[in-house]
């Protein structure tokens, strides 16, 4: 300990926590992402120095909270208990449109559960099913008919998820009848398994090139247009709609992610040119490397990863959460 430099070694206490103690237990990979980004903001020199420990708050009045000077154990809990007003996501770095999400789930949820406690009619028999269940039985019964027991990852009512099922299914008429004609753009959240397309555009760059597929990523640009005004097919790759961007918005005209809109809690993205490269080639520098999901749930149901250009860190949208969503319940 007598020779030991007086520098704190946030590197290693941040692989200790990050990546053995709290990271160990973590097995989704972006949530350990998460939890390093965290680690990164925290822990520096600068935590010592007053710093502003509500992470990208430049734009919100009011909301701030620094770190104090070194000092006494009681100083410290003082300072918290009258530095902190109240809960807000700000102080995790996330949108306050969270928090409107966040209660509306809740109250969803709340509404949900009531509607379940409700006497049932007189007239009905021990055992009957519900509404809701009797829904949900007629949707997997369709489900295993039409498609063969395949699941769609949806979050929709009945009768938004027909609708949504004939999207799919004129989507898919539209490539049988015209089988020699390459779509000018696809609707990629009409799949069940849009990772096989995916996969396919990989395969066709893997065949021209004989590159091993293995070795091969996709590599995404927005476009400014949307799929009504896409008048030819992409030339090395393919164009995909129907995504959604979460916990931030997309900037047309700038052509970069940005923050969101108060109370717009997602923002339709432009059509994608996804076209495949050699995973060493992608182009990183100046993007964030956003998940893509099937639903809000996110999770079990990721795709894979785009790439969004960004003039903030990727550390920004990490922690806002940002996310691009196939189907938002619209």
């Amino acid at each position: 300990m007598e020779n030991a430099s007086g520098k704190i070694p946030w590197e290693d206490l941040r692989y200790i926590f990050g990546q053995i103690m709290y990271g160990g237990h973590i097995v989704n990979d972006f949530d350990r992402l998460l939890c390093v980004t965290y680690l990164e903001f925290y822990m520096r020199d600068e935590l010592l120095d007053e710093m502003e420990l509500f992470p990208f708050n430049r734009d919100e009045k009011d909301a701030t909270f620094m770190s104090p000077s070194p000092t006494t154990y009681d100083r410290y809990v003082e300072h918290i208990s009258t530095g902190i007003k109240g809960d807000t996501p700000i102080a995790f770095g996330l949108h306050p449109n969270a928090e409107i999400g966040f209660r509306t789930d809740r109250s969803e949820q709340f509404f949900l559960l009531l509607q379940e406690l409700q006497p049932r009619d007189a007239a009905a028999t021990e055992g009957a099913s519900s509404p809701r269940d009797v829904a949900r039985t007629m949707v997997e019964n369709i489900m295993t008919h039409a498609l063969g027991g395949a699941r769609l990852a949806v979050v929709r009512t009945l009768d938004m998820w027909c609708t949504d099922l004939a999207r799919r299914i004129e989507q898919l008429n539209e490539w049988r009848d015209n089988p020699m004609e390459i779509p000018r753009v696809t609707w990629i959240s009409g799949f069940i398994n849009p990772q096989s397309f995916l996969t396919a555009i990989r395969q066709q760059t893997a065949q021209k090139t004989g590159e091993e597929l293995d070795k091969l990523a996709i590599q995404t640009d927005v476009q400014k247009k949307f799929a009504e005004e896409v008048d030819a097919p992409s030339s090395d790759g393919a164009y995909i709609t129907g995504l959604f961007i979460v916990g931030a918005r997309w900037d047309v005209t700038a052509g970069m992610v940005d923050k969101s809109r108060p109370r717009e809690m997602f923002c339709p993205m432009p059509v994608v040119d996804a076209r495949s490269v050699k995973a060493d080639k992608l182009e990183l520098k100046g993007y964030h490397e956003c998940p893509v999901y099937k639903t809000e749930q996110r999770g079990p149901t990721f795709v894979f990863v785009a790439q969004l250009r960004s003039k903030s860190p990727p550390s920004r949208w990490i922690m806002a959460g940002v996310a691009l969503i196939m189907d938002v319940g619209i």
